[in-house]
């Protein structure tokens, strides 16, 4: 996995220049690493890392309580007032704890969205406006929006490419 920007460039470069016996991709998506990977549960091995990259970051325990809480209720979203109320928070207090974690609830609904889309696109039996309907978006242009403003692509796009195992870091590198 490598960052964007120069960092994520210089990085990716490193692996053309070092030249190493093993085969290295370099992915942005965590989705596409696992599929490359062969990994059989992406979202169950994405939440764990999210888990352990939180512990590392010292997110609190709050912060994973909201973020959970709102990846579990996405296909009618609640607002952010209930999501306070079901923990036990002022709406001020989980703005607050979101913003500890450089954060927002809006960050976080969008964000959550995001991996539960690309989870769901991984199985072609999933219509694009049913997975729009499961993340809690209007419809499928809604979706096509939101997921277009995260990735630069459509998620039949997204969809096509990683199913076809276009994941070269040419290719990537060239659409970014």
């Amino acid at each position: 996995m490598r960052p964007d920007g120069l960092i994520g460039a210089t990085v990716a470069g490193f692996y053309r220049i070092l030249s190493p016996s093993y085969r290295v991709e370099v992915f942005t998506d965590p989705y596409e690493a696992l599929v490359w990977l062969g990994a059989a549960d992406q979202q169950n091995v994405i939440v764990e890392v999210d888990r352990l990259v939180d512990g590392l970051c010292e997110v609190s325990f709050n912060v994973r309580a909201i973020r959970d809480h709102i990846r579990g209720s996405l296909s009618q979203p609640a607002s952010l007032r209930k999501v306070a109320a079901c923990l036990g928070l002022s709406p001020r207090s989980l703005q607050r704890r979101l913003g500890e974690a450089n954060s927002s609830y809006r960050a976080e609904l969008a964000m959550a969205r995001m991996d539960t889309a690309k989870h769901l696109l991984l199985d072609a039996d999933h219509s694009i406006k049913q997975v729009a309907l499961d993340v809690g978006c209007s419809s499928a242009s809604a979706f096509d929006f939101l997921f277009r403003k995260f990735e630069g692509q459509s998620p039949t796009a997204w969809r096509s490419r990683v199913s076809s195992g276009c994941l070269s870091a040419t290719s990537r590198d060239s659409q970014q």
